[in-house]
């Protein structure tokens, strides 16, 4: 699995309209979403300049999403006009040993690293702060990436973390890592490797201003203590367009059976996008959330029984889809969001469209309307 993080645009593209019926819309796959029709629009001058020249595509998928929000693309005079806003700030000035860009001379403070020699020799500034991205994605060359130890001093991350690799089993040496996102203008954590198998390193970070996304494992079985500590994923920046995508992000992880690392979770901005996860039987990691500001995608998981861990959700902004989970019989988790003035439920808590069909026997909205909210 290579690159797979531009699946967090799974569905954020969705452009459907209400209908009256209670037909469920087409509905493409995850597979089929992979890649959609027409990313975004960026403004010439970002798509021209040189630093999004020097963007790796993996990155540029996700960064489409951040400079397209609000109602016209960001310029990259706006664009830099945030990055210096960032580097003349109090708290950018108050940071102590702050790392080199890598490779030098990127004016946003970045850094990729790209074989195993790259992250041993960045490793060896001994640097705590990475004032803008990490982008740690192996490129398929002679000298893979096996080993993240010699990262081990950084405690924070100014904007987005980004890591990818084949050869990792751990993310160990991410340990002192505390914040990530604070300085933005980007702050989503990705995730992806066929043989991780414990990302446990990140449960010490403490905030994150963005998206969390853990997509295309094979091996790894569970989330443990990762983001444990997270109690809302939101941009931390709704004063500015920059808020398209802030969700979690659970997709094509072969393996994992439990998400109880979330249990902290109580808000996502965006919403979860958690599909094709085959061995996932439940979703006990949200049993905290109460809020949701826009959309819920749960589609295409083979193996889950139930959500009732959204009980406590009354209303969403945007689109609920639930589909295509064949064994998912117990739906009166979704009963709050779908009636909203019981016992008639002539109105539901979903400001978009809602679709809940190719699901077990008993999880279609009108079962779950006539079965009435959770024991």
């Amino acid at each position: 699995m290579r690159y797979l993080l531009f699946l967090m645009l799974l569905f954020v593209l969705v452009g459907c309209q209400r209908e009256d019926s209670l037909l469920a819309p087409e509905m493409p796959t995850p597979e089929q979403t992979v890649v959609p029709a027409e990313l975004p629009a960026l403004h010439p001058t970002v798509l021209n300049s040189a630093w999004w020249q020097n963007t790796l595509e993996a990155d540029r998928k996700i960064l489409r999403l951040e400079l397209s929000g609000g109602d016209l693309p960001i310029t990259y005079r706006e664009l830099e006009r945030r990055f210096t806003a960032v580097r003349s700030s109090a708290a950018f000035q108050s940071k102590a040993n702050v790392c080199s860009s890598f490779p030098a001379g990127n004016p946003a403070g970045d850094v990729t690293l790209n074989s195993q020699a790259d992250v041993d020799a960045f490793g060896a500034q001994n640097c705590k702060i990475i004032t803008g991205a990490l982008v740690v994605v192996d490129t398929l060359g002679p000298d893979p990436i096996c080993d993240l130890r010699p990262l081990r001093k950084i405690k924070e991350i100014g904007s987005s973390m980004n890591v990818q690799s084949d050869c990792l089993t751990s993310l160990s040496g991410l340990e002192k890592i505390k914040s990530i996102g604070e300085l933005g203008p980007f702050g989503f954590v990705g995730v992806s490797g066929d043989n991780l198998t414990d990302i446990s390193a990140l449960e010490n970070v403490k905030v994150i201003t963005g998206s969390i996304n853990v997509i295309g494992t094979q091996s790894l079985t569970s989330t443990g203590s990762a983001f444990s500590r997270i109690t809302t994923i939101e941009s931390g920046k709704s004063s500015t367009p920059l808020t398209s995508v802030f969700v979690l992000n659970l997709n094509l992880n072969t393996a994992l059976t439990d998400i109880s690392g979330f249990s902290n979770l109580t808000y996502i901005e965006g919403g979860p996008r958690i599909s094709a996860n085959d061995a996932l039987l439940n979703l006990d990691g949200l049993s905290g959330l109460n809020a949701v500001g826009t959309d819920i995608f749960i589609l295409n998981n083979a193996s889950l029984q139930n959500v009732d861990e959204f009980a406590n959700l009354t209303s969403i902004s945007g689109n609920l889809f639930v589909a295509d989970n064949p064994q998912l019989s117990s739906c009166c988790g979704l009963y709050g969001l779908l009636c909203t003035n019981p016992p008639t439920c002539t109105t539901s808590g979903v400001g978009g469209v809602f679709a809940i069909f190719n699901n077990g026997a008993g999880c279609t909205d009108l079962d779950i309307i006539a079965g009435g909210p959770c024991p």
